[in-house]
């Protein structure tokens, strides 16, 4: 998610569809026709054990599959109340959407609420554990330059701030994403300049999760967004454009994706190996793509909604065929789900 103040930054970078590109995701307009209703605030995509693919705006959380948007799963009452940012589906707890300007936690079914934190920066994106017993979230405040990031402990109900120790900087938090083990969690950030008409630096840091406490410790850089893409050939200029890394998602084998909001692309990067790795996919038809996921009927296609290149005021989904399943998909397929009272999906 953005933060509320303007993104006529990205507007100045909108371009035609890029060209002989390495890797490319196309048009999935006429698959996901849901998206094209969303608007400008599109955002927050997500995967239920079928492979059906969500996704929220400011008000309504819906399927990318329902041309009219006539069965939306949630509705929000928008304005300062409320800003849906973030979805995930659970075998346990069905549909859960994070609402930004209430900084709480909803639970789909029923319009019910999972839990408030008012302590909460937003939150903006949060990432559930295999066993749907623990919740990450992270949010920010673009214009303080500020951010935070928050563990929510399922069966206590309880939710307490994660410290960041003192001289590590992660500034404003967006993306949020588990490893497929559950054993470290990844966190994106941003940093503006002290009157927030640039943004200096992007990081992607990762923490240890304890496996008795569920506490996320030891931040440390595992990938400096500006170095990597300024290192790419051809080089990209973050710095210039005002990259902030955003929505963020893994598959099951630990390849990280992130949308590169300012560029049209989306980062993709195996964290089992070297930064250097690291490339990108072009948007056919997205200029700042803001969520993604991994969806369809095996798990393997790479879902990206955004603001359209044609329109910055309306919404676009393009994908891209991936060969390895994603990291929420595979767990709702696990064992974990087959005791665990089944959540209701669209279909």
């Amino acid at each position: 998610m953005k933060s509320f103040v303007s993104l006529a930054i990205f507007a100045a970078f909108a371009s035609s569809a890029p060209s002989g590109t390495q890797l490319l995701a196309k048009s999935a307009a006429s698959t996901y026709p849901g998206a094209a209703l969303l608007g400008s605030t599109i955002e927050g995509c997500s995967v239920d054990s079928r492979g059906g693919m969500y996704a929220v705006n400011q008000t309504h959380f819906v399927s990318l599959t329902d041309a009219s948007i006539s069965k939306p799963l949630l509705v929000g009452a928008g304005g300062t109340e409320s800003f849906f940012a973030s979805s995930r589906w659970t075998c346990s707890m069905g549909a859960l959407v994070g609402d930004a300007a209430a900084h709480k936690v909803w639970k789909a079914t029923g319009a019910a609420t999972l839990f408030t934190e008012k302590g909460m920066v937003q939150p903006n994106d949060f990432t559930v554990s295999k066993c749907e017993k623990r919740m990450y979230l992270a949010g920010m405040n673009y214009t303080a330059n500020t951010g935070d990031l928050w563990y929510y402990d399922v069966a206590k109900g309880k939710a307490v701030a994660v410290p960041v120790p003192v001289g590590t900087e992660t500034f404003r938090m967006n993306g949020v994403e588990l490893s497929p083990d559950d054993k470290t969690l990844y966190v994106t950030s941003a940093e503006n300049n002290a009157n927030a008409t640039q943004v200096l630096s992007a990081k992607i840091w990762k923490f240890k999760v304890d496996p008795a406490t569920g506490i996320p410790s030891s931040p440390e850089v595992a990938i400096d967004l500006y170095k990597t893409l300024e290192a790419m050939s051809p080089p990209l200029d973050p710095k210039t454009a005002g990259m902030d890394p955003d929505g963020m998602r893994m598959d099951s084998k630990g390849t990280l994706f992130m949308t590169l909001n300012a560029f049209g692309k989306v980062l993709v990067w195996d964290t089992n190996g070297p930064t250097c790795n690291a490339k990108v996919i072009d948007l056919e038809t997205i200029q700042n793509p803001t969520n993604l996921e991994l969806g369809g009927a095996d798990g393997k296609t790479l879902v990206v909604v955004g603001r359209c290149r044609a329109d910055l005021a309306t919404s676009c989904v393009d994908s891209y065929a991936h060969n390895t399943a994603g990291r929420a998909f595979t767990n709702l397929q696990g064992k974990q789900c087959t005791t665990a009272p089944k959540s209701k999906s669209y279909y």
